[in-house]
């Protein structure tokens, strides 16, 4: 059986994660996960573990035999499978492409799919193994030895027993093992056939567990342990209770699973930890699979998975458990401070609650943290302002807000090299110098994110309008897109942003760096840079780890990034959505470890023993498909349909035990376009057409490239009136009745061709007419107040599909009465038209619309337009016709302004498009009360 294998297979990752776990740290407490009756094992008494080379895993329980893909679980009974000589299973066996299945009532194996009962014994067995050069020995309790490989070895041994226990064992020199309960000893037959037998005295069940690196074997009782060697038995001075299964690890300590739980022996035989107490009395059986997974068979608890990977979370107090936290910082104290939204912050010191502030505060918001100098905490609010909290004192020992001239939206905190602090808030930048903050004049900032100072000591921005550099001599727009987050390359820099991924900006539009390189997060938050150079990104889907150098050579190249790591809620973090868009949302502290905020506590990652290596892929499998009339369950590898069996159910799977949940598919039929089944391992195929060929499904990570394809060949047989020679003689049929119907319909055509192209030009004539004289205004030529409120109810709900924002202008002429008094009403005309004309210029998108609302009033309808986009046009429009005056035929020129009002929705349900004209008309109300010639925004 695999859990009894000489070594554990696991490398570098997992011993790593399985170190911390001895050592009781803090990132292991999180980092398993477990399935049970709640995830369709029907049984949660996992006795047997065991992976096919075909990738699946095997679990044998005391109700049965389960397969296992990551994602569900597939049950073979006895009652459905007369292969299956009991449901009570002890063990398993791979002898090649063989499950060998060892059961209360007898052996059984499985072989292509199908279950088979062997002719051995029918009394309860007790172990198994494989035998090397293929076959398994399976003993039974009381019984005789059931063999298929090194049958002389086995027979000559049978004739030593008295009374067989525990599990055969196969050793490296081909000697093989045998425990007789009766005498208390164990016998072995080595190479040359000679059996021995060693003496061990006051053993109570004695069972083998494996080979030790000295050759000797290790053997354990109910309560004690013992190495067996060809001189002889040493019983160890331990004391452990039912050793069951046990694996080797690199550094030549022993897994054991025992009545206690998993024990770490040392390579001086020495017990040394307790992993995972909670396993106590429920270990069964160990197993390693081909991706350095760590799989725990329990007695209550189901299956247990250790993964390759050390994520975890930081142990909070009762106050934040199990809640969304804001920010987490560390001061230079030692202590770590932790803020859940509107619920203040606290301070952990080793682990525990040192002090709490909230009632302290002016707004118990905290969206950032930042020390400076050392022992001076600076605290950032939505709503009070700034705190300064002295660690020393404990104290709140400055408050800077609203009175004291600083947007009391406080959300990103810098040190300012030159002294103070530079503050990023809901409204702009500002600096705190001498105690006394002031604004930066930055045009068109909007709410800043992030602060960062770049090697050559200029402060980027990242801001909702765009990225924005301040150096010495004032700030600089380097780029349009709002962003989270900026990470510098080489060649330009990294925007995370919230609704778009990851793009770069180097030179002209930015590149956002899609599905096809590898990142599927479109909401991201922070960049973060680990000791060993790694670059590591949140977002909504998790943690993404990736090489920096990789990175850059990938986009050189245009190829997928190699090396991408994700990190998820399966990986052990509290929560697989990050937040982040603040000053404090995350850090790496010196020991490597990053420390993240999730909607579920602080996300934990020891990034120094993560290993850089290449994600697996996943291989996909077809497991079934059914039609209304037959189930094929595993379907052949040419499948054969009827020509009723037009409709399939089809269900397949991506075997990659670490990461199931991340895996993605995509089919075809035939030479079709490939289409993506997203997460989905199931499908509806329906009106399938006759003929053959074949069902084609892949399989990829996140990023990495698809998989070679599984298939089947599809025979589907074509109905009666769908043969050859049916669709020959239809057409020959079809083809005399059009030729007689040609003949009789080509004498009327040219009569009713000319009536109608006569009609069909004096009705488009009518039609072209009607509908410009519709949509367009007569006097100034823009849209119509018709066409404006068609448009607006089509764009409010493209709007509100695509979740985008739509803006609205409404524009009116100041003073248009007296200019009509003064000039007449053909110079109003006049105007009007003029201003029309401009502001058909510049608004020039394609999509804008610019209409005459009534009288002296225009609306422009602004699609997927933020309120900043909205506000500059508005601004750009106001100047335009505020700068160039209209022309008069009597007077020459005259000076003419405009009131602007300003309004975005975000539609959604409950939202009518009438909420945002009435939201613009009441800006513009505004700016006619505040005394025209303005822009004024909702």
């Amino acid at each position: 059986m695999e859990q009894h294998s000489t070594r554990w297979r696991l490398g570098g990752l997992a011993a790593a994660v399985l170190s911390v776990l001895v050592s009781g740290g803090a990132l292991a407490q999180e980092g398993l996960r477990t399935w049970d009756s709640s995830h369709g094992l029907e049984q949660q008494s996992v006795e047997a573990l065991a992976q096919t080379p075909d990738g699946y895993l095997w679990l044998g329980t005391s109700a049965g035999l389960f397969r296992f893909d990551g994602n569900e679980f597939i049950p073979f009974l006895s009652r459905n499978h007369s292969g299956l000589r009991s449901d009570r299973i002890h063990s398993l066996e791979v002898d090649g492409d063989r499950l060998w299945i060892a059961t209360h009532a007898g052996v059984s194996w499985m072989e292509d799919s199908e279950l088979r009962a062997s002719d051995g014994p029918e009394l309860g067995s007790r172990g198994s193994a494989a035998v090397p050069g293929g076959g398994v020995w399976v003993a039974h309790k009381n019984g005789p030895l059931f063999a298929t490989g090194a049958l002389d070895a086995a027979e000559a041994l049978e004739g030593e027993l008295q009374q067989f226990s525990g599990h055969p064992l196969f050793t490296r020199d081909g000697s093989a093992w045998l425990v007789d309960v009766g005498p208390g000893r164990v016998l072995r037959r080595s190479p040359d056939g000679a059996i021995a037998a060693v003496e061990v005295e006051g053993s109570r069940y004695l069972d083998l567990l494996l080979e030790l690196p000295d050759g000797s074997v290790l053997a354990a009782g109910a309560k004690e342990m013992y190495r067996v060697g060809p001189a002889g038995a040493e019983r160890l001075d331990l004391e452990v209770v039912d050793a069951r299964a046990a694996v080797g690890r690199p550094d030549g300590s022993i897994l054991l699973a025992s009545g206690e739980g998993l024990l770490v022996l040392e390579p001086d035989l020495s017990l040394r930890g307790l992993l995972r107490p909670e396993l106590r009395d429920a270990v069964r059986s160990l197993l390693v699979d081909r991706e350095d997974n760590l799989w725990v068979g329990t007695a209550e608890h189901g299956l247990v998975r250790v993964s390759p990977i050390d994520a975890g979370s930081l142990p909070l107090p009762p106050a934040e458990r199990d809640r969304s936290v804001a920010a987490v910082f560390a001061d230079s104290d030692g202590g770590l401070w932790v803020s859940a939204p509107c619920a203040g912050a606290v301070r952990l010191l080793d682990g525990r609650e040192e002090r709490r502030i909230r009632e302290e505060l002016e707004n118990s918001c905290v969206w950032a943290f930042a020390e400076h100098p050392e022992g001076t905490l600076w605290i950032g609010t939505w709503g009070g302002g700034l705190a300064r909290y002295d660690l020393a004192e404990g104290s709140i020992t400055g408050v800077w807000g609203e009175a004291q001239g600083l947007d009391p939206a406080v959300l990103a905190i810098e040190a300012n090299p030159a002294g103070g602090l530079w503050l990023g808030t809901e409204g702009g930048l500002y600096r705190l110098q001498d105690e006394q903050p002031r604004a930066v004049l930055v045009d068109g900032l909007g709410q800043v994110h992030n602060l960062k100072h770049g090697p050559d000591g200029r402060l980027w921005i990242a801001a909702s309008s765009g990225v924005f550099l301040l150096g010495p001599d004032g700030a600089e727009q380097v780029s349009e897109v709002g962003a989270r987050d900026v990470h510098l390359l080489d060649e330009g820099f990294l925007m995370a942003t919230y609704g778009r991924g990851l793009l770069q900006q180097g030179e002209g539009e930015p590149t956002q760096l899609g599905r096809e390189l590898g990142f599927e997060d479109d909401f991201l938050g922070r960049f973060f840079e680990s000791p060993d150079g790694m670059l590591w990104i949140s977002g909504n889907a998790g943690l993404v780890r990736v090489d920096p150098a990789a990175l850059e050579a990938a986009l050189r190249d245009n190829a997928r990034v190699p090396g991408l790591l994700r990190l998820t809620a399966a990986d052990g973090l509290p929560n697989t959505e990050c937040n982040g868009g603040a000053g404090s949302t995350g850090f790496v502290d010196a020991g490597g470890v990053l420390h993240v905020p999730t909607m579920n506590g602080v996300g934990l990652v020891d990034t120094g023993r993560l290993a850089a290596s290449e994600p697996g892929v996943p291989l996909p499998r077809i497991e079934w498909v059914r039609t209304p009339r037959r189930p094929f369950e595993p379907p052949p590898a040419v499948l054969e349909l009827d020509a009723d069996e037009r409709e399939l159910e089809v269900g397949f799977t991506g075997l990659l035990l670490s990461a199931p949940e991340q895996i993605r598919f995509r089919y075809r039929l035939g030479d079709s376009l490939w289409k993506h089944a997203g997460g989905r391992r199931t499908l509806l195929l329906s009106h399938l057409e006759p003929g053959e060929y074949p069902f084609e499904v892949e399989a990829r990570l996140a990023g990495a490239d698809w998989s070679e394809p599984a298939r089947v060949l599809l025979r589907v047989r074509p109905f009666w009136y769908e043969t050859r020679w049916f669709r020959w003689g239809a057409i020959l049929l079809g083809l005399l009745a059009v030729l007689g119907l040609v003949r009789y319909y080509r004498r009327r055509e040219a009569v009713v061709q000319a009536l109608v192209d006569e009609r069909t030009k004096e009705l488009a004539e009518a039609n072209a007419l009607l509908a410009e004289r519709a949509n367009r205004d007569a006097l100034t030529g823009v849209a119509s107040r018709r066409l404006f409120d068609d448009r607006l109810e089509v764009y409010w709900r493209q709007a509100r599909r695509s979740r985008s924002p739509l803006s609205l202008l409404m524009v009116d002429v100041d003073r248009f009465k007296a200019l009509n008094d003064r000039y007449g009403h053909p110079a109003g005309d006049a105007f009007l038209k003029q201003l029309a004309g401009r502001m058909e210029a510049v608004c020039h998108r394609g999509l804008d619309l610019v209409a005459r609302y009534g009288g002296e009033e225009f609306a422009v309808l602004l699609p997927d337009t933020s309120p900043d986009g909205a506000e500059r046009l508005a601004r750009q429009l106001w100047s335009v016709i505020r700068s160039t005056p209209l022309e008069v035929k009597e007077g020459g020129e005259v000076e003419v302004t405009v009131s602007v009002g300003v309004a975005t929705r975000l539609p959604h349900e409950r939202q009518d498009p009438q909420d945002l004209v009435a939201a613009a008309d009441q800006a513009l109300y505004r700016a006619k009360g505040a005394g025209r010639d303005r822009v004024v925004s909702d």
